[in-house]
């Protein structure tokens, strides 16, 4: 690719990403101060009034926890089409996860990042990393409190039905041809 052309690839990802990420209220402002950049330039970028400087794009690798490399490579998958249309893009929420794998079990941390997936915009680790805990905590108590229901329920035991010839196989026996066995006449 001709260098003009990374650049607009990756100016178009993060103009699409600030936009989703600064959806709430007031985050825009937050992350314009994070970054060292005033919120009017952050809104031009925004906008597409005013081209993304490399140092704004660099600054803002950094806020979302990967460098420029790293930005400029997920940007070009992005406009290649290799990641799902569906799953949003939250790299620091995906190196939370990965952080957390082996300390906490797969199961949670599959339904937090589907949870968490949902939000509007990404956070900085630091947030994820104490939302997670808290979050991993209150459902391993809930984990503990339902296999104390589980232990305390009495188990009902199915009984075993006997055949009406005593036979405990549940195969009645045939009758055999020519037997002494009387039938009633219809």
């Amino acid at each position: 690719m001709q260098r003009r052309k990374i650049d607009e690839v990756v100016e178009t990802y993060v103009r699409d990403r600030l936009n989703a990420e600064c959806e709430a209220r007031g985050r825009q402002t937050q992350i314009a101060e994070q970054i060292g950049y005033s919120s009017s330039e952050l809104s031009l970028v925004r906008s597409g009034k005013r081209q993304l400087g490399r140092g704004m794009a660099q600054a803002l690798a950094a806020h979302w926890g990967v460098d420029y490399e790293t930005l400029q490579k997920t940007a070009r998958g992005a406009h290649a089409g290799r990641e799902p249309a569906t799953r949003k893009h939250l790299p620091n929420l995906d190196a939370t996860i990965a952080f957390c794998r082996g300390e906490m079990p797969a199961e949670f941390l599959e339904s937090y990042e589907r949870q968490a997936r949902r939000l509007p915009s990404d956070r900085a680790k630091r947030e994820w990393l104490t939302d997670i805990d808290g979050k991993y905590l209150a459902w391993r108590e809930r984990q503990k409190t339902q296999k104390i229901e589980q232990q305390r329920k009495p188990t009902v035991r199915k009984q075993r039905k006997i055949s009406p010839v005593g036979d405990r196989s549940g195969v009645l026996p045939k009758i055999r041809a020519g037997s002494d066995v009387r039938t009633k006449a219809v």
